[in-house]
């Protein structure tokens, strides 16, 4: 359409049905003066397969043809894809009330009368095409805002002069959660209450001439339910016209100037020195705590190298170090001496950390966190010179207690050798004749004693960590037993206690060292013997047990003493735990015990008895089994 209101610059596309060749000739010479393009259809159904295949911008159709007539090919158009807005001008030659009911309903938009005026049917034809372009400009308009408001983010709220809402988009329902129909024909005011008639009246009369309204401001609006947020809202319109609302929802740029602001306060006030640098390690800013800590103001700092402070060499190495490994959102930690202002060396505890996030500047940003540890070295200082005092210390125990547990475990065998030979000094004192074969005897078992105690003195070096190596041979459990209840029979007798023996078969293939696996029997049941000294005007037993359970051999001894408590069964095979202070017991029986056991793939366990006492449990791997793991 030009300036004139022309529509030439529209090529127009103009169906023209009638029966009679004639008047199709005449309406074509007139429609395409005027540049329109006409195409023809002598009947009612050759036009609506024109229409269906070339979609005309509008139709001239006669009333009264042949077949089907006008107002019967008018309403199957209407119903077919887009025929419902295409305009239709009815030529008639009948002009009753009744007729033009019947073309009106038929879906008729206008219609003329013969015979016509070829200048008013001219004009008709213009302003019908007119109108059909201004609709369809409309409806564009219609459809380009509904896609601008449906996906702007910011909430677009329409009212009528009177401010009741009358458009409501999505974004506005995001904002308010209201649905648009709950807030269709209500006031404005009722989502955003500042915005009343007062406020309005007010900036109406500060409009100019042309009485234009414009509101920009921060105010508060009530979402559904009555929550408050803020928002900012812009209004536009005429006094008298509608106006439209532009809404933006404050509440993340409130809460991020909040978070700014808090993150303002505590960098300000935080007691911990905190410095910010680019990628080369330049000053950008840096909190009063720095200053204080460093001597330094913002302005002797601030655009300078962050090496400045650290003058000393190891120092300034790690921390170049550190400061390039360092990855986005990691950190690097490192003691360090920095150089105050007053060139004082100062250590601290260094945390740098490395941060890459939306918005700023284009180089990473460096977090440097600096603590004081001044005190922390000098307690560290304290903490290792009380370290060392107590190592020292729990040496000299730990010599004590061994030397102590040697001579414990020495003491018993030297006993034996010591009542060998007293004996044949006594018979020799007393005159008396000794048989050669008595003195061999004794001489024989007091060399067994001898080996016994360079046994002792072995496992005192494994165990103290001077480890021998161990000749393992096949030994008889039955025998050690056996030799152990004649080396104890005197203790026995003089605490009254009886030693019961239940050895069984095919025991007598365990893998170890003779006199090893004899000082393993022995210890327990010295221990069991011990166990009587708090037990008075009872019966006192001890059980000594061997038996082959499928690969293994199990040794047992029981006692029907005290039993032990709970707390002292987690530390009885300690090395040097011992419940007796005054009989130069330092609790080493039971750890060598255990620790013999530990090198030959054994294991001990200890347990209360039902009918009172304790009972240890030793597990050997019988021979054959050992064989085969070798």
């Amino acid at each position: 359409m030009n300036s004139n209101g022309d529509l030439k610059e529209d090529i127009f596309k103009v169906l023209v049905v009638d029966d009679e060749k004639s008047v199709r000739f005449l309406l074509a010479q007139m429609l395409e003066g005027e540049g329109y393009r006409v195409s023809e259809a002598a009947d009612g159904e050759s036009a609506i397969e024109i229409f269906r295949k070339e979609k005309p911008d509008m139709i001239l159709i006669d009333a009264m043809m042949p077949l089907l007539d006008g107002m019967s090919t008018c309403r199957i158009i209407r119903k077919l894809e887009g025929g419902q807005k295409i305009p239709v001008l009815m030529i008639t030659g009948l002009d009753d009330d009744s007729v033009v009911d019947l073309a009106f309903e038929s879906g008729v938009s206008d219609f003329v009368t013969k015979p016509f005026q070829f200048s008013v049917l001219r004009q008709r034809v213009k302003r019908m095409l007119r109108l059909k372009a201004a609709e369809s400009i409309i409806e564009e308009n219609i459809v380009k805002e509904r896609s601008i408001t449906e996906f702007v983010e910011d909430g677009i709220i329409i009212t009528d002069p009177l401010y009741h809402i009358i458009s409501f988009n999505p974004a506005a329902e995001s904002i308010f959660i209201y649905k648009a129909h709950e807030v269709m024909g209500k006031n404005i005011s009722c989502i955003i209450p500042d915005l009343t008639d007062e406020t309005i009246k007010s900036s109406s009369a500060k409009a100019n001439e042309s009485k234009i309204i414009k509101i920009r401001k921060e105010t508060a609006g009530v979402k559904n339910g009555g929550e408050k947020i803020p928002v900012c809202l812009t209004l536009n319109g005429l006094d008298s016209g509608n106006k439209l609302i532009s809404i933006r929802d404050l509440t993340e740029k409130k809460q991020t100037q909040s978070t700014i602001k808090m993150a303002e306060m505590v960098f300000e006030n935080i007691k911990e020195a905190i410095c910010v640098a680019d990628s080369d390690c330049v000053v950008q800013f840096t909190n009063p705590a720095f200053n204080s800590l460093t001597g330094y103001t913002e302005s002797h700092i601030d655009g300078s190298s962050l090496r400045l402070i650290i003058s000393d060499p190891r120092s300034r190495y790690d921390f170049d170090n550190a400061f390039k490994e360092v990855q986005p959102g990691g950190q690097k930690q490192l003691e360090i001496f920095i150089t105050t202002k007053n060139k004082a060396a100062l250590p601290v505890m260094m945390l740098i950390n490395l941060i890459e996030a939306e918005g700023l500047p284009a180089h990473s940003k460096y977090v440097v966190i600096f603590h004081d540890i001044t005190e922390q070295l000098k307690l560290r200082a304290r903490q290792e010179a009380l370290h060392k005092q107590a190592a020292n210390i729990q040496k000299m125990t730990l010599l004590s207690t061994i030397s102590a547990g040697i001579i414990h475990e020495i003491n018993q065998p030297l006993n034996s050798i010591k009542i060998l030979s007293d004996s044949l000094l006594y018979l020799n004192k007393k005159g008396k004749s000794i048989e050669t074969s008595k003195i061999f005897e004794n001489l024989q078992k007091i060399s067994d004693q001898i080996v016994r105690i360079d046994e002792i003195i072995k496992q005192m070096r494994a165990f103290t960590g001077y480890r021998q190596g161990q000749a393992a041979t096949k030994c008889d459990l039955n025998a050690a037993v056996e030799k152990t209840h004649e080396l104890v029979k005197h203790q026995l007798s003089l605490k009254a206690i009886t030693l019961h023996k239940k050895l069984g078969a095919r025991v007598n293939d365990v893998p170890g060292n003779v006199n090893i696996i004899e000082e393993v029997v022995l210890n327990l049941v010295i221990n069991a013997i011990q166990a009587f000294e708090k037990v008075h005007g009872r019966e006192k037993e001890i059980i000594c047990e061997t038996r082959l359970e499928e690969d293994k051999v199990i040794f047992e001894v029981s006692d029907n003493a005290t039993g032990i408590e709970d707390e002292i069964k987690e530390r009885i095979f300690d090395p040097f735990f011992s419940t007796k202070t005054l009989d130069g017991g330092m609790g080493l029986g039971l750890a060598i015990v255990s620790t013999i056991l530990n090198g030959y793939n054994g294991r001990i366990e200890v347990f209360n008895n039902n009918f009172g006492g304790a009972t240890f449990h030793v597990e050997l791997p019988a021979a054959a089994n050992c064989e085969k793991h070798e």
